[in-house]
């Protein structure tokens, strides 16, 4: 398990307070439940299957650039019971996002599902669910040396980096299926 960055330790030590009970609603309320309903019924497969897929991703980016919200709901370094239970549950959603695209997905032999099935589950659950935060934890030791950063612009450094890390993810599995598609298994 990476290390634990002081800022988010700190988060993850406090009490549960208010700002934890509206972490919890926006995590399970919009990003959970709303957002998904509206991108099924408004939105093209492709992009409601990716946000689905990739919801832990978004939990995770919550949880690291606001900890006093979120990182209560979903972190790899939460040992609680209601954390651990989040957490996993965050986690069933995003697999639930990648066999869903396997079972629904039209046009697609049988083996370049398994084989996009896997590489999603591979790139945007496996990597990132560990891969994020230690990132984003060397960002933060790295930003943390630099002299001639305010405090301003090491929040803002570090949540537009953690954004490309989490980007970087995305892009790696379009690219992924994307030559699945070429190779017509």
């Amino acid at each position: 398990m990476p290390e634990i960055p002081t800022r988010l330790e700190k988060s993850l030590d406090s009490p549960y307070d208010k700002e934890d009970i509206i972490g919890f609603f926006i995590l399970y309320t919009l990003v959970v439940a709303v957002v998904p309903y509206i991108l099924f019924h408004y939105a093209s497969f492709e992009i409601f299957v990716t946000y689905f897929a990739n919801v832990d991703i978004v939990a995770n980016i919550l949880a690291v650039n606001f900890p006093n919200y979120f990182i209560k709901w979903y972190s790899v370094y939460n040992d609680s019971l209601r954390g651990y239970l989040s957490f996993n549950i965050i986690s069933v959603v995003a697999l639930s996002g990648i066999f869903y695209f396997g079972l629904v997905a039209k046009g697609r032999s049988t083996r370049e599902r398994w084989a996009i099935m896997i590489i999603m589950s591979i790139i945007t659950w496996t990597l990132p669910t560990l891969g994020i935060p230690f990132m984003n934890h060397k960002v933060e030791e790295f930003l943390e040396k630099n002299d001639n950063i305010t405090p301003e612009q090491y929040s803002t450094y570090r949540f537009f980096i953690t954004l490309a890390i989490s980007f970087l993810f995305l892009k790696l599995e379009w690219l992924a299926i994307s030559s699945i598609e070429r190779l017509k298994l």
